[in-house]
């Protein structure tokens, strides 16, 4: 299930991109060579924009590509880098869920409203923060469980895909 949210992840930040691109390049194009600026490719570049950072943020989040500062945990020992990066991972998810619910009131709030050019609702772009929140809720509730299961038993240590998240060294990263 995660490889298809994953997939799901990569797949809407590339799209994402490439809207943003082209509603650019359409806005630049329509501005300089017809001196006719279109009032939509604003909006949808401003709109995919935020959907490519949320979604590109969770895309990240399962490829470990957030930047760590490990100089003080990599001196600890492993059991100890285990519970502290389970005390981190549980911290982090409890951030991500006061962001679903502070996104779904955000979404509920500019339900009314909507974005003039294109006439979407307002919702559509503040809706990847609740969603992509979520979704990193998924990748950290997994490192969470292994960095536990590793502390108990040492012996499982290098076994999953989280493992340690510090050294980056030594994960070949």
């Amino acid at each position: 299930m995660l490889r298809c949210v994953h997939r799901l992840e990569d797949a809407v930040t590339g799209i994402c991109v490439a809207v943003f691109v082209t509603a650019l390049t359409i806005q630049v194009f329509f501005r300089y060579i017809f001196n006719n600026p279109l009032p939509w490719p604003e909006e949808v570049a401003k709109f995919s924009f935020v959907w490519c950072c949320f979604f590109g943020a969770a895309a990240g989040t399962h490829r470990k590509a957030h930047i760590a500062i490990e100089v003080l945990v990599a001196k600890f020992p492993v059991r100890w880098r285990q519970a502290m990066s389970a005390g981190v991972h549980l911290c982090i998810l409890a951030v991500l869920a006061v962001l679903v619910k502070s996104g779904l009131d955000l979404v509920q709030l500019s339900s009314t409203s909507k974005l003039p050019a294109i006439n979407v609702p307002l919702a559509y772009l503040v809706l990847p923060l609740p969603v992509s929140a979520a979704l990193m809720m998924l990748d950290f509730g997994k490192f969470f469980v292994e960095n536990v299961r590793t502390w108990r038993d040492p012996s499982l240590a290098g076994a999953g895909d989280a493992g340690i998240p510090f050294p980056r060294s030594e994960q070949g990263a």
